[in-house]
């Protein structure tokens, strides 16, 4: 398996992400919105 590098500019974002999902913030696809996307892809 290859060893991936994050820049420190993506480092901060998965940081940010993170303290959103923690803060309750973090907004995700219903599952409504997700068939609708995978149906859209023909999936």
């Amino acid at each position: 398996m290859k060893n991936i590098r994050l820049t420190p500019e993506q480092i901060k974002e998965v940081e940010r992400i993170q303290q959103n999902v923690c803060d309750g913030s973090a907004v995700f696809a219903t599952d409504e919105e997700m068939a609708a996307f995978w149906k859209k892809c023909e999936l």
